[in-house]
């Protein structure tokens, strides 16, 4: 076996190194555009439906419920079935903090709840695992 002492192999080290850097640098970058892309908002319920039904979602009984007044933060509520549920909020509101919230409350009541969260619209259904990958958002599960 040959040892590498000299500045032709120093070089090719540093190179290597140099080379490894890049790639994950790149990597890193791809990851980042993914998630600005995952943080996107929706304008409509409608719009949200068909990303959630692109991303894998299952939506058999579409029904758009009427909202509560106690709540100013949701403009709407759509559910796909008794399991399914998709939420679009007021641009600013924290949604992340309030499904935390949400899931500690359920958590304590005896309910397990997977969600899937973004910027504007949160998901509350079995299939958030699913369409996590696709759809993006920060994952909350049992």
């Amino acid at each position: 076996m040959r040892s590498c002492l000299g500045r032709s192999c120093y070089a090719k080290v540093l190179l290597s190194i140099l080379l490894a850097t890049m790639m994950i640098a790149c990597s890193n970058n791809t990851e980042s555009q993914t998630e600005e892309k995952d943080s996107s908002r929706f304008k409509s319920l409608e719009d949200f439906k068909k990303a959630f039904e692109n991303a894998g979602g299952q939506c058999w009984g579409w029904n758009v419920e009427p909202l509560s007044k106690g709540f100013s933060q949701l403009l709407a509520r759509g559910n796909c079935d008794d399991k399914t549920v998709l939420l679009l909020y007021t641009d600013g509101y924290d949604v992340k903090s309030y499904a935390l919230e949400f899931r500690k409350t359920t958590l304590s009541l005896g309910f397990k709840v997977s969600l899937l969260v973004g910027e504007n619209w949160m998901i509350n259904s079995d299939q958030a695992t699913k369409v996590h990958r696709k759809l993006g958002g920060t994952l909350i599960t049992r």
